[in-house]
């Protein structure tokens, strides 16, 4: 009896071991699989976040008639992978003497999966008051990200599309071009070429607004 007993908890012990083998086997598995999801999405963002870093910008509009060279502007651009790297946020701020302009501004872009053929999005703010919401797309074998909105500014009643490609050089620079237009055809408003300052790391970190010290608080 006691080495029946023995032959019975030993076959038993093996067939418990067999059963939670199988069942680490199946939640490997079942991990491996949810990976592939988020794997997917991963691989999208990864495009996006070719644009992390700190960048040089030298910004270029047209020429006016008669003239062989339009304005220029330069400045810095800096975005950082942020809220558990979901979003790609920073700053823009350049100045263009000729135009006697000054562009801060704030961008968030982000990446919805399942959400058709436009999946990315772009949010520009700046300090003219303009808050602008783009959808956007990757084209030519991934070396450009293109963004769209209908612009009603001009007439309510006819708007245009505002479109916004960021086209990846490479891993150290990005030309970045806006135009105005419908159908095929568009006028450049600017354009502007971004060179990577320092490493081809994301920003180590993103000053949104200066410092401010606060007195007597």
């Amino acid at each position: 009896m006691k080495r029946t007993n023995v032959v019975l908890w030993g076959l038993v012990l093996g067939l418990t071991g067999l059963w939670l083998g199988t069942a680490a086997l199946a939640g490997d598995k079942s991990k491996k699989g949810a990976g592939t999801k988020s794997g997917s999405a991963s691989a999208e963002l990864d495009i996006l976040f070719r644009l992390a870093g700190r960048w040089k910008v030298a910004e270029q509009y047209p020429a006016a008639e008669g003239e062989e060279e339009g304005p220029k502007g330069k400045g810095d651009v800096i975005l950082k992978k942020e809220l558990g790297k979901t979003y790609l946020i920073g700053s823009y701020g350049t100045k263009c003497k000729d135009l006697s302009i000054e562009v801060k501004g704030h961008m968030i872009f982000t990446y919805v999966p399942d959400s058709g053929t436009d999946s990315y999005r772009f949010w520009w703010f700046d300090n003219y008051g303009k808050h602008l919401d783009f959808v956007g797309r990757v084209t030519g074998n991934n070396r450009a990200l293109v963004f769209t909105r209908e612009d009603t500014s001009a007439d309510p009643d006819n708007p245009i599309t505002d479109r916004r490609t960021f086209t990846f050089k490479g891993d150290d620079e990005v030309v970045y071009t806006w135009e105005k237009g419908s159908g095929k055809q568009f006028r450049e408003i600017m354009t502007a070429t971004y060179t990577r300052k320092g490493s081809k790391t994301e920003a180590k970190e993103v000053k949104l607004a200066p410092k401010r010290v606060m007195r007597g608080m």
